[in-house]
């Protein structure tokens, strides 16, 4: 036993144990048995199948192989056979030699008695279609012309054929015989090239139908040479490299050079002004004509090219693509010639650009196209190109900012020392005209820019932000200058407040309100408080410029030029920092005239004078506050709001002071009630005052300072002074950031309360309050009024102007709370 079976058998004898691993498998034996001897039957005729299958193929193999040797047998004895017969003709070659030389005389006799009746007929030919070509018979003088060139062109391929010594004269006496030939296709090229310089004006020639028709003959022929063309150019191999004289003469090529020349001509008839210094508007008047004849001689050719030109041409695409080079073409020589454009010229050229693919142009719905592809695949103008006009836009309206800011600023000067009195808006706020003039100049300007280019809109709002800057500081300059001789003299500007306080109101919003609806209101503050308001406004609409930048130009992304967006932001928001620092010193100018007044009668606060029943101190502060307000009522409602504050707290503040540099100690008790009455009547008074003052909008903002003037009547007034520690602790409580200095102060002024007894009680009241939530407004009232802090009240003699370095930022945020507002 081999290893095969030994193999053989150990797999069988694995597969019975599995098959009989239990005891009921004993009794499928038999059933097993069958199964394995039908398996087994299988296999076998399997492999008999496929022995059988392979004994067939190599018996069909054998009998190709047989058939294959009996073929190349067979081949072989013709191709002997054959070699055998061909034996005998290079010899008959050389008998034929003779033969072959009185064939092809034969052929050149044949060819020429054939021509012959053209070679005679040829004189009288050439009249007859001089004659038609006259009459515009373009097919007949055409057909004439290729039978005469057949002629010629056989008489020169027989003689090409010949390649003797005498080949080349004969030639040439051909070419001399058939010159008048020549002679005619020039002429009737010539005639051809006119209608085809005309071919627009004749395909709109539909109702008489001569144009169509001759220029469909003038196809005609061209066609017919491009065949003719195409006939040598394909047999030149085969006829020994033949080919006639003037051939290939492409007219087809020659006439599509000719349209497009046309269409340029078309379209550079459009400046008509060779002088462009003759008229103003020649840039318009040259733009408006290309459209003009762009649209309608493009309407011409996609009615008429159809049906006038076959259709492999493509016409209607040729035309389009001709236009639009020839357009690009005048674009260029227009910017070229005019090296010098100015603003208009650039606006306009820019407008037509982009309306060159809306209705009026391309997008004309009778032309059927699509022109933003068409600009896509070839603008109008080269990238590099479009960039030099933006800048050069840009640098021009620069110029324009530059000189019109400067017109501005001078008229306004002129109108405050003329003494021009202000007008009122619908808000009954005082303005002049230079923000609605500084405005329109940005805003004419975008809407110009929006015509032609979105994108350049951040680098116009950019440039004016730049020439915004130092128009600011020479505002600001030519106030204080004003403000100067104001102060020097003040009865010399009597609307000087007005004046001031327009800066502030009227650059970020424009009024529609005519003339006639404005109410000036004569006063000496008028020009100041118009400053004033016209710098509010001034930054109020640059930060609408400001909201605009945000929302338009991306993050990320670089603008045009590569102006990124924080730059543009930077800018705007130096220019409105500089309003609000402008408005803020207006404001103070105003807050200044008003301390010139009541000055003087401050210091008399809280003193014996005050006391005294015939005292009228506080009266004069409140009619000369009434006095300015004839004036202040034109501020805008912010402003307004901000100087009723300082004033309040300079006021009130007043009081404070002098409680704590012991101005007023009252003797007894009878002071001391007068002295509370007298407080408690000037607290409603302030309170009158201000109430008027300060607009109804803003009143929320205010917080009435006057109501710690009825608290320190309290504690003035108080009789038992056994309950004086807790009217203290109440005071405390309502007022927890008092100083220590101020509230001892107070109680001093009692007759019956010492320094070591007064500063103990107020210590003590206060040390309860430590951690209660304070007013920062109050606050504010305390640290201006300590007797140590830095004087707000200007000298009564004097021109200072107050220190208002820390009221800026102040004034700055109350504007931008108070954009919209009035």
């Amino acid at each position: 036993m081999n290893n095969v079976e030994k193999e053989a058998r150990e797999k069988a004898l694995e597969v019975v144990a599995k098959l009989i691993q239990r005891p009921d498998q004993l009794d499928r034996i038999a059933e097993m048995k069958k199964k394995s001897e039908r398996k087994k039957a299988a296999v076998e005729a399997m492999l008999r199948t496929g022995v059988q299958s392979q004994l067939e193929g190599i018996r069909t193999a054998i009998a190709q192989l047989r058939a294959a040797a009996d073929d190349v047998a067979a081949v072989e004895t013709e191709t002997i056979r054959i070699r055998a017969s061909l034996q005998p003709f290079p010899a008959l070659q050389q008998k034929m030699a003779a033969l072959r030389e009185w064939s092809e005389r034969h052929d050149q006799y044949a060819a020429a008695i054939e021509n012959l009746r053209l070679i005679v007929e040829m004189h009288e030919l050439i009249a007859e279609s001089r004659a038609a070509l006259t009459n515009g018979k373009l097919l007949l003088v055409h057909k004439n012309i290729m039978d005469l060139e057949r002629a010629r062109d056989e008489l020169m391929y027989e003689v090409h054929k010949l390649d003797g010594p005498t080949t080349e004269r004969d030639k040439k006496s051909l070419l001399m015989l058939f010159k008048d030939v020549d002679d005619l296709v020039n002429a009737l090229w010539k005639e051809i090239t006119v209608f085809l310089k005309r071919c627009l004006v004749m395909m709109q020639d539909a109702e008489r139908k001569e144009g169509p028709t001759i220029l469909v003959s003038v196809l005609r022929i061209i066609e017919r040479e491009e065949r003719i063309d195409r006939y040598y150019v394909e047999r030149r191999v085969p006829m020994n490299n033949f080919m006639p004289p003037g051939r290939p003469r492409r007219w087809r090529e020659k006439a599509m050079f000719i349209i497009e020349e046309s269409v340029w001509t078309r379209v550079s008839m459009s400046q008509i002004e060779d002088d462009c210094t003759m008229h103003d508007k020649w840039f318009a008047r040259c733009l408006e004509t290309i459209k003009i004849h762009v649209v309608n001689d493009l309407v011409i050719a996609k009615n008429l090219s159809v049906t006038c030109f076959p259709p492999d041409y493509c016409m209607y695409d040729r035309f389009v693509g001709m236009f639009h080079s020839s357009v690009q073409r005048k674009l260029r020589e227009l910017i070229d010639s005019d090296t010098d454009m100015n603003k208009t010229e650039i606006v306009q050229l820019l407008t037509w650009i982009k309306q060159y693919t809306n209705e009026q142009l391309l997008g004309d719905r009778r032309l059927n196209l699509n022109p933003h592809a068409i600009v896509a695949e070839d603008p109008l103008l080269p990238p590099d190109v479009l960039d030099q006009m933006h800048e050069r836009f840009l640098v021009l309206i620069r110029e324009d900012f530059t000189v019109w800011l400067s017109r501005a600023l001078d008229q306004e000067k002129d109108d405050w020392y003329k003494n021009v009195r202000p007008e009122c808006d619908h808000n009954d706020a005082f303005y002049t005209p230079l923000p609605g003039a500084i405005i329109s100049m940005l805003e004419d300007t975008m809407s110009l820019a929006k015509d032609f280019s979105l994108e350049l809109l951040p680098c116009i709002i950019d440039v004016a932000m730049q020439e915004f800057l130092p128009v600011v500081a020479r505002y600001r300059d030519a106030a204080m200058a004003f403000k100067t001789k104001h102060f020097e003299d003040r009865d010399r500007f009597t609307q000087f407040t007005a004046t001031m306080s327009l800066i502030i109101e009227r650059m970020v919003k424009k009024w529609s309100k005519s003339e006639s609806d404005w109410r000036p209101n004569g006063r000496g503050t008028a020009q100041l408080v118009a400053v004033a308001n016209n710098m509010m406004t001034c930054a109020e609409m640059t930060e609408k410029y400001l909201r605009q930048i945000r929302m338009s130009m991306e993050e990320e992304n670089g603008g045009r030029g590569g102006m990124r967006r924080h730059d543009v932001i930077d800018d705007i928001t130096k220019v409105i920092d500089a309003w609000h620092a402008g408005s803020t010193f207006i404001t103070s100018v105003l807050y200044e005239e008003i301390l010139l007044d009541i000055g003087k009668h401050l210091t008399d606060l809280f003193s014996k004078k005050w006391l005294d029943e015939f005292s009228k101190v506080l009266e004069i502060i409140v009619h000369t506050l009434q006095d300015y307000y004839v004036d202040h009522s034109h501020l805008r409602g912010a402003i307004l709001l901000y100087l009723a504050q300082r004033l309040q707290l300079r006021i009130v503040g007043e009081y404070l002071r002098a409680i704590e540099s012991r101005r007023l100690t009252f003797a007894s008790l009878e002071e001391r009630q007068k002295g509370a009455e007298r407080l408690r009547e000037n607290a409603l008074a302030i309170e009158d005052i201000f109430d008027n003052y300060v607009p109804k909008e803003e009143q929320s903002q205010f917080t009435p300072l006057q109501t710690i003037l009825v608290s320190i009547a309290d504690v003035i007034a108080l009789t038992d002074k056994s309950l004086i520690e807790l009217e203290t602790a109440n005071f405390a409580r309502r007022f927890p950031n008092c100083p220590v200095d101020v509230l001892a102060a107070l109680l001093m002024t009692r007759e019956d309360m010492g320094r070591a007894e007064a500063r103990e009680k107020a210590e003590a009241s206060l040390a309860h309050t430590a951690h209660h939530p304070k007013d920062a407004a109050f606050g504010e009232l305390f640290e201006s009024a300590r007797a140590d802090a830095p004087s707000w009240m200007m000298a009564a003699s004097g021109t200072r102007v107050a220190d208002v370095h820390a009221a800026t930022s102040k004034l700055a945020s109350m504007l931008k709370r108070g954009v919209g507002d009035g």
